[in-house]
């Protein structure tokens, strides 16, 4: 799927914007209630460990900062975690991504696949959080394009936006659904607790409820039970057995 542009437009266009969930705003209307559309079914499965759940996410020193923004270093290391093939050529290089950086490896082996594009100038700006249309556009350079899309039309995102075709794919999956007002938010960035959202919802990974109530799964002192995304954050936090059964997974303990 050619998603245009580089994402450093994105920035400039949009000039980073503020956090989802928590960040003011109200918040993104969820997924619907069909259910996860198949990692086969969107293709992401070609590029992504799909039946091996590995954790993807890690905290930060001082917990797991759900509502604080996800920034571009981080959605490397993220996809990187779930990459399927890392042992590829490295081509291409960024001013300001050193050999030696926590996200270096991640960041220049997604790069020589194609998943992750810079922001002009040879740079790919590590620190900056990641916006909306950015992870849109990340996302589904994994995703195949699919025919007869379901088109929503948002009150921020022009037809000729770079993202575009980007935000409609990621709509048609129902990975990234807009805001109650009408909106993508396209000048808003994604928090780390919507991506661990998203990308359980991409790699069809089901937080098992009641093992976690339990007491299994890997915990942060401040991500409560009362958060909205608590088992998705320990889904995506934890390494588990599991198997999964008409829509339901049940974690596999020892």
């Amino acid at each position: 799927v050619h998603m245009g542009e580089e994402e450093g437009d994105s920035h400039r266009q949009n000039g980073g914007g503020g956090g989802g969930i928590g960040g003011g705003g109200s918040e993104p209307v969820p997924p619907s209630d069909d259910g996860p559309v198949s990692p086969s079914e969107s293709g992401v499965d070609r590029w992504l460990k799909i039946g091996d759940h590995t954790a993807y996410m890690n905290g930060r020193p001082d917990g797991f900062a759900p509502n604080e923004n996800l920034t571009r270093a981080e959605a490397a290391m993220l996809f990187y975690a779930l990459l399927k093939e890392k042992n590829v050529p490295v081509t291409g290089s960024f001013s300001d991504v050193q050999a030696g950086e926590w996200y270096a490896e991640a960041v220049l082996t997604l790069a020589s696949v194609g998943i992750l594009q810079g922001v002009g100038g040879g740079r790919f700006e590590p620190d900056r959080p990641i916006t909306r249309p950015e992870f849109a556009a990340l996302v589904c350079r994994m995703a195949k394009d699919a025919e007869n899309k379901t088109v929503r039309e948002y009150t921020d995102v022009d037809s000729q936006a770079w993202y575009y075709d980007a935000v409609q794919l990621a709509y048609h999956y129902g990975w990234m659904m807009g805001y109650p007002d009408g909106s993508f938010g396209v000048e808003r960035n994604i928090t780390r607790a919507e991506a661990a959202k998203l990308v359980n919802h991409m790699t069809f990974r089901l937080a098992d409820h009641q093992a976690i109530d339990q007491g299994e799964g890997v915990r942060f002192a401040d991500v409560s039970k009362a958060h909205w995304a608590f088992y998705e954050i320990v889904e995506a936090a934890t390494t588990h057995g599991h198997e999964q059964v008409g829509g339901k997974e049940t974690w596999l303990t020892s």
